[in-house]
């Protein structure tokens, strides 16, 4: 988080206890997103930005509020990530999480439901 999204360390230790786990809310993401902006710290921000997208979308869970940190080395190198499966990493995370669906006694589902959505023609 300090190499790669450009905040001390003592911020970054206190988000992740504050989490308790190796997870960052998504409003710190947001807030951390707006400061590089006024800043123009653009590769940062970038960072904040789709490290926010995943965790809301593709990589989503059933807290709804944060993001596990280790999907940010994924943006290290900002001119390679779009060349990465990020189909194959979703249909994953979704299979993971419908497993876990399964079990008696689950009452949420942890994915972003919208990528299950199928458009079935007539």
């Amino acid at each position: 988080m300090v190499e790669l999204l450009g905040v001390e360390e003592g911020l970054a230790n206190a988000e992740l206890r504050e989490c308790h786990a190796n997870a960052v809310k998504l409003s710190w993401l947001r807030d951390r997103y707006e400061a590089c902006c006024t800043e123009q710290q653009w590769e940062f921000a970038a960072r904040a930005y789709l490290i926010h997208l995943v965790g809301y979308t593709i990589f989503a869970d059933k807290s709804a509020t944060s993001v596990k940190v280790c999907y940010l080395p994924l943006f290290r190198d900002l001119s390679v990530c779009d060349g990465y499966s990020w189909g194959a990493g979703a249909l994953a995370h979704i299979y993971e999480k419908l497993g876990d669906a399964s079990l008696a006694g689950t009452k949420q589902l942890g994915i972003f439901i919208t990528l299950l959505q199928v458009n079935v023609k007539p």
